[in-house]
């Protein structure tokens, strides 16, 4: 871009490295951290095509006009609140919004213990037993957030992908596995080339909005 030279910094996170977007100037001077913008466009169509929704793991009509992306975590506290916020919301304007709304793992790795179990856990369950059950997964979690442990993660990821039909044997063949670990990096790595660093992060058409008071997020 310019002078300046596109490199990735990959930091390991403990499941696996990740990579960050950066540049650097010419003459190694200047880093700049994060995904540069093209001002000449607009930028919500910028954002559009680099967000992946070919996972589909959503809700809501699929011939929805608007598309609801949101990159969070199960770990997070503001997730749970900002998501069942987002909940209402969308159950208020029923019939007047036609939304989808799509779920991004972020799981921010590295503070928060068993994020990323979380997310792997919901990676199988979504794969194995369809969008639906995720969801499900997701509102116990946050359900059992405040008190959740490393190996109550594990426990509540085993019982409620039977409860949602899967086996056993099917769900620990990709539950903790290096390919399930590696879809969840990719959608940390979208998330930072789109410039998301704090969870939740919605994208709502492309317009970027991390929250608002109440009333002006409904509008």
């Amino acid at each position: 871009a310019g002078s300046y030279k596109a490199v990735a910094t990959a930091v390991e996170t403990g499941y696996g490295p990740v990579r960050r977007p950066g540049y650097v100037s010419a003459d190694g001077k200047a880093y700049l951290q994060g995904p540069l913008w093209d001002f000449q466009m607009d930028p919500r169509e910028e954002r559009r095509r680099k967000i992946d929704l070919s996972a589909n793991r959503a809700s809501g009509p699929p011939s929805a006009a608007i598309n609801i992306v949101e990159y969070a975590d199960m770990e997070c506290g503001y997730c749970k609140m900002r998501g069942v916020q987002m909940d209402r919301l969308l159950e208020a304007n029923a019939g007047i919004v036609n939304a989808r709304r799509h779920y991004k793992f972020f799981p921010l790795w590295f503070g928060h213990i068993w994020a990323m179990k979380a997310a792997s856990a919901g990676d199988c369950i979504f794969r194995a037993a369809g969008a639906p059950a995720f969801f499900r997964y997701k509102s116990l979690v946050y359900s059992r957030q405040e008190t959740m442990t490393v190996s109550g993660i594990d426990e509540l990821a085993v019982t409620t992908a039977e409860a949602e039909g899967v086996s056993g044997a099917d769900f620990l063949s990709c539950y903790l596995q290096d390919a399930s670990f590696a879809r969840i990096r990719s959608e940390i790595e979208e998330g930072y080339r789109l410039g998301v660093n704090s969870t939740p992060t919605y994208f709502i058409d492309g317009t970027e909005i991390t929250w608002l008071e109440h009333k002006v997020m409904e509008d």
